[in-house]
This record gives structure tokens, C-alpha cells and sequence, in this order.
């Protein structure tokens, strides 16, 4: 049925709702998920970063231990650590995650580790050498402090330059111009004196190594290492909150829908469950109708009939789904009224009238008809026929005219009283017998007509007998309008109810 199949599709669009709803669920708990997810990875980049800070600065601390013996196994692990730590950010997602430009920010972070990384080889480097030399050059200091010990102009050269070496080696500031005097100097004191060359020659490039060295510890201070960290730290931190935020927006949006569309959810619930009960409450009214319900479709061919249909023609759901109506038809029915039936269910209006129908084994139906056009979005999709068997109805309707036919026709006189003896009806054959028109006598009682020439007990006899058989017959005389008495055969009967009331 097109109803049914409608209601059906209505109650698909709240599955398909349902369906719906849970799959916003499932990307809501997905989205969170992810959330959770992308905020564990920012966790575990930020630490790297911060640890990857952390070894930056204990670097540093190494270009500030100038002339003194390295830990080479701290510097080295310290690499290791590093270079780590960058492994693990070149495997990562960092590109697919927070974009082209924070992938940019690693690459020249990666880019001023490797600067900082040789300029700490060659610090190292230069560092031994110049740590190894100072000593050299103090246990020249010594050799010469004794063989000169009488040279005073030598000893204070000597000394002058040593005070410098010294000055350098505590960091404190000096003046290189006349440091690199002095060397000049002691190169023109020294003649062939071997432990003077010596120290000259270490002198001179203890100088040029401590310039070097210098050089170095002001290209690793513009290197830059702790500000990418810190600036790669800050843009992954500006991208996290931006997708965080879009994240949120997107979750808020996810929750409305969700919670919109449970609305709908709820509401359609309560709609498909009330046309539920319609429709069951429907359903059990028309399968158990003492009345005939007979469904069509829009093309008018049978879809459901009940058990009464099956009742009172005698027909089978089973010989009538898909049949038109017509098969009931008996051609007693004027052609105008089902021109009249058609053109009104054509118009979408209710039909009323009466039809005369045959049931299967031939006999006639009579049958007082209701056929309605059910819409549905403004389109006829069934026809529902309500009838009422009036067979019955009718045969008795037919024999009460023949009664009253015979009532009205019949040559002998016929009295009707009520419970109370009082004239209710007589028919023409009293008045034309006794002169009385039935409003004349209507309300009164027999005795009008009675001659009362019988005796009290004839009279008492009548009445026990009618009372005790109910009918009783004889022969009276009654006295007519004109005064004339009538010799009649009398003949009384007692009509009761179901219940033996007169």
C-alpha cells in the first residue's frame, strides 16, 4: 500500500537520521581523538626543543672554559644527545603537521648546529694547543729565569710578556698592540739563544692562536642556536593554538549539529511513535469492524480488505487483492451513480450512497457505502471504503411494506393497542366497518365499539384466556358509530418483546 510504503519511508528517514547522528558521533570522538593525538605530538616536539636548549647552553659553557683541559667525552656526548634530538624531529611529521614554514625554522636550526658543532671542533682544537703552550712557555719561563738571572733587561721583557700571557689567561683585558711589541722585541734580544727562540716562536703563535680563538667565540655567539630553538619553539606554539582553535570550533560545531540533530532524533521519535499507535490503534479497528473495509490503491484496485469483508461476501482476502471493486458489482445500480461515485473521488471528496452489490455465491448485498480519498503530501495515494451490510435491513424494510400493504388493503378490521389498552392504530377496513376515523379513537379504548351484550363472565374468561395462551378468539357484537350492532368474529392477540413485555 502506498500509505504503508510512505509511513515506511518516513520511518527509513528516521533511521537514516539515526544513522546519521551516530556517524557525527563518531567523527566528534574522532576529532577529540585527533586533538588529543596532535596535542601528545606538540608535547613530545616542545620537549625536544627544551632539551635540545638545555644542551645548547651546556655547549656554550664549554667556549667560556678557554685554556683549560676539556672533558672531550662531556662535549661528545653532548653531540650525541643532539644530534638525537634532530633525528628524531627530521622522522617526525613536523612538516604534515605545522606547514612549510616551521619545517623551515628546523632546517636552519639544523643549518646553525652544524656551525656551532665545527666551530666546537676547532675551539677544541685551538684550545688544547693553546693550554698545552702556556705550559710550555712557563716551563721556558723558568729555564730563562735562571740563565738570565743576572740580565735584568731580558728578565723584565720576559716578565712584561709572561704578565700579558697571563692577563689572557684569566680573561682579563690587554693590550694586544704592545703585546705584540714585546714578542718583537724578545725577537730581537734572543741572537742564537735557543730557549729565547722557543719562546718567541710560542709567543708569536700563542698570539695569533688566542686571535683565532677569539674569532671562533664570536662567530659561535652569532650562530644563533638558542634563538631558532626559541623562535621554531614559538612558531610551532602559534600554529598548535591556531589549529587547537580551529579544532575547537570545529568540535563546537560537531556538538551543535549533535545535539541538533538528537533533536530532531527525539522529536522524529515521538512523531513515528505516535503515528505507530495510530496506525496499530487504525489497524485493530478496521480488522475487527463489523463493518466492511475494503482499502484501494490510487488506481483503485483492492489492497486489504478485512474478516468482515470475507463475512458478508463470502470472498477471500486472497481472490480480491488487486481486483477492482467491480467484481462485487450486481448491474442493479444506475450507471449514473457510479458516475457520480467516480467523478466525486475524483475530485478528492467523500462519497455516501447505496449500492447493491453480489456476493460470491450470487446472492444480493445490500450495502450503505462511505469511500474516502486519503492524501498524503497533497497527492491521493489510497481510497478507503467503509460499508454497511443493510441486507437484513432492507428485506425487513420490504416486508414491513408488504405488512403494511396487507395492513392497509385487507377487507377485515384491524386494532392495534398499546400495553394500557389504548387505541394506537386501526386500519381502513375499521372505519369503513364501524364509522370511525382512526383520530377519532385513537388514544381511547376498545370499549367504544363494544356492545357489551355478553356477560361479566364471558369477558372474564376472554382475558384469562388471553392472558394465559396469549391469543384468543369469538364471536361478539360490536355497536357502530351509527348506533348499528355487528355481529363479528373476534380474534385478539398479545405481541411481547424479547423481553415478555406487552
Amino acid at each position: 500500500m502506498k500509505f504503508m510504503q510512505k509511513w515506511e519511508t518516513r520511518t527509513d528517514n528516521f533511521y537514516l537520521l539515526l544513522a546519521f547522528f551516530a556517524i557525527t558521533l563518531s567523527f566528534l570522538f574522532f576529532n577529540l581523538m585527533e586533538n588529543d593525538r596532535s596535542m601528545r605530538y606538540y608535547d613530545q616536539y616542545r620537549l625536544t626543543l627544551q632539551q635540545m636548549n638545555e644542551l645548547e647552553h651546556r655547549w656554550d659553557t664549554v667556549f667560556y672554559q678557554k685554556y683549560r683541559y676539556l672533558d672531550h667525552d662531556e662535549t661528545s656526548h653532548i653531540n650525541k644527545l643532539f644530534e638525537s634530538k634532530i633525528a628524531f624531529l627530521k622522522k617526525s611529521a613536523l612538516k604534515e603537521e605545522f606547514g612549510e614554514s616551521v619545517f623551515k625554522d628546523f632546517t636552519k636550526l639544523e643549518e646553525a648546529y652544524r656551525k656551532k658543532k665545527d666551530l666546537l671542533i676547532r675551539f677544541e682544537a685551538l684550545n688544547a694547543n693553546l693550554t698545552n703552550s702556556i705550559h710550555t712557555m712557563y716551563d721556558l719561563k723558568k729555564n730563562i729565569n735562571i740563565r738570565y738571572k743576572d740580565d735584568a733587561k731580558i728578565l723584565d721583557l720576559v716578565n712584561e710578556l709572561f704578565f700579558n700571557v697571563g692577563q689572557i689567561y684569566m680573561g682579563i683585558p690587554y693590550d694586544q698592540e704592545r703585546f705584540d711589541q714585546l714578542i718583537n722585541s724578545l725577537n730581537i734580544c734572543m741572537h742564537d739563544d735557543k730557549l729565547l727562540r722557543y719562546l718567541c716562536l710560542h709567543l708569536e703563535k700563542f698570539s695569533s692562536e688566542v686571535k683565532e680563538l677569539d674569532e671562533i667565540i664570536q662567530k659561535n655567539s652569532q650562530v644563533g642556536l638558542s634563538t631558532r630553538i626559541t623562535h621554531m619553539a614559538e612558531e610551532m606554539s602559534f600554529v598548535y593554538n591556531q589549529v587547537r582553535e580551529k579544532q575547537k570550533v570545529i568540535a563546537i560545531g560537531l556538538f551543535a549539529l549533535s545535539f541538533f540533530m538528537l533533536f530532531l532524533l527525539v522529536y522524529s521519535y515521538l512523531r513515528v511513535k505516535k503515528n505507530t499507535k495510530e496506525l496499530l490503534a487504525f489497524r485493530y479497528a478496521i480488522e475487527n469492524s463489523d463493518n466492511v473495509i475494503v482499502i484501494t490503491d490510487a488506481d483503485r484496485h483492492i489492497e486489504y480488505v478485512n474478516e468482515a469483508f470475507e463475512m458478508h461476501t463470502g470472498y477471500k482476502k486472497e481472490e480480491v487483492v488487486g481486483e477492482n471493486p467491480n467484481i462485487l458489482k450486481s448491474d442493479l445500480v444506475s450507471p449514473e451513480v457510479y458516475r457520480e461515485l467516480n467523478e466525486t473521488l475524483d475530485r478528492g471528496k467523500k462519497w455516501q450512497g447505496e449500492l447493491i452489490n453480489k456476493r460470491k455465491d450470487g446472492s444480493l448485498l445490500y450495502e450503505r457505502a462511505s469511500i474516502v480519498p486519503i492524501f498524503m503530501d497533497d497527492e491521493i495515494v489510497q481510497y478507503l471504503a467503509i460499508k454497511l451490510d443493510v441486507t437484513d435491513y432492507i428485506q425487513q424494510q420490504q416486508k414491513l411494506q408488504q405488512a403494511a400493504t396487507v395492513y392497509e388493503s385487507i377487507g377485515d378490521a384491524i386494532v392495534i393497542t398499546d400495553e394500557k389498552k389504548k387505541i394506537v392504530s386501526v386500519n381502513p377496513a375499521f372505519s369503513n366497518m364501524f364509522g370511525y376515523g382512526e383520530e377519532e379513537v385513537r388514544g381511547k379504548e376498545p370499549m367504544v365499539i363494544m356492545a357489551l351484550r355478553e356477560d361479566t363472565a364471558f369477558y372474564r374468561n376472554m382475558w384469562h384466556r388471553l392472558l394465559a395462551d396469549g391469543r384468543w378468539s369469538g364471536r361478539v357484537e360490536n355497536r357502530a358509530k351509527d348506533g348499528r350492532l355487528i355481529p363479528i368474529w373476534l380474534t385478539i392477540a398479545v405481541v411481547k418483546n424479547e423481553k415478555g413485555k406487552i
